[in-house]
């Protein structure tokens, strides 16, 4: 038996290693900076904290453009949402009863919009260029200022913390240098373990990658879950998909120019409906309190997911 696949394996564990790690010394450093520099913690919440377990996704997508790959940023892309929702959300809502609220109804309902907007436009079009790229970044621009605009208020929690910003300098460079060797070494190694296992690299973007790239979402989730703290639970989920869709995918489509590439037909065919469908399935449930009933149906579909995906 080979030990190529076991050491490409090793090689994806790496990347996905460095992605997570270089994703908490980038944002680390920037939240520091951002306080020294007299910026709201509301504002670096709203702006880093979602942002930052997306970090993983947009490094993956920039290293497969560059290596020429198409389906597997697209695959993690969607993958990753569908594992934010079953794995992560539902493993959260079996610790903690996570209830509703007019933020939670607001980022369900944007997210589903935004995830309905994907699919309509892949569905006809069965292309990404730098139009639908340029239409995404625009959308999440503009839902970025409604929050802000939300915010504006919030002066009493501004606050310079002085010092020197030398540590946060070196936080960011060395955060920015393992989140670009990782993706490097994702990609890389994710393209070998397919060819290894003879399936499309889209089934590897939509399963391995996907899965690691959102743990940062997990663990997010789940120690806000076990610190009661259901609004960070779910908001991060929420936020995460709706930056995933508009922000890097958005990215992703720009790369490709007028022309162009097409979708794989798998991925409109079956994942973006199965993708619907546990997005449908969350917009329902964030009208009510999520107990342990909604986390077991939300892992038993991911579940189901991951089952018919190598079957």
């Amino acid at each position: 038996m080979s030990l190529l696949p076991v050491l490409h394996g090793l090689g994806v564990l790496l990347g996905l290693y460095l992605l997570i790690k270089g994703s908490d010394w980038f944002v680390e450093g920037a939240a520091s900076l951002a306080l020294k520099r007299g910026v709201s913690q509301h504002l670096i919440g709203f702006t880093l904290v979602a942002f930052a377990t997306s970090l993983p996704e947009l490094a993956t997508t920039v290293a497969s453009r560059t290596a020429g790959e198409a389906d597997l940023p697209v695959g993690n892309i969607l993958g990753s949402n569908i594992a934010n929702i079953g794995l992560v959300l539902g493993a959260a809502a079996l610790f903690l009863p996570i209830k509703s609220n007019p933020e939670v109804r607001r980022d369900a309902v944007f997210m589903l919009f935004t995830t309905l907007l994907l699919g309509g436009v892949l569905y006809f079009l069965k292309v990404l260029n730098i139009v639908i790229g340029a239409i995404f970044l625009s959308i999440y621009t503009v839902y970025l200022y409604y929050l802000r605009r939300g915010m504006m208020g919030d002066e009493e929690d501004r606050k310079i913390v002085k010092g020197p910003i030398k540590k946060e300098i070196i936080l960011l460079i060395i955060g920015f240098v393992a989140l670009s060797l990782g993706a490097e070494v994702l990609v890389k190694y994710s393209i070998a373990l397919a060819l290894d296992l003879r399936v499309a690299t889209g089934v590897i973007g939509l399963t391995i990658v996907a899965v690691g790239t959102s743990f940062p979402e997990l663990a997010t989730s789940l120690t806000a879950a076990l610190k009661k703290n259901e609004g960070l639970a779910i908001g991060n989920v929420l936020g995460s998909n709706i930056i995933n869709l508009l922000l890097i995918l958005g990215v992703l489509g720009t790369s490709y120019g007028v022309k162009g590439t097409p979708v794989a037909s798998y991925m409109i065919g079956v994942i973006l409906p199965i993708l619907l469908g546990i997005t449908l399935i969350e917009f329902l449930f964030s009208f009510k309190t999520q107990g342990r009933p909604h986390g077991v149906v939300l892992l038993s579909v991911y579940i189901l997911f991951l089952y018919f995906l190598f079957h």
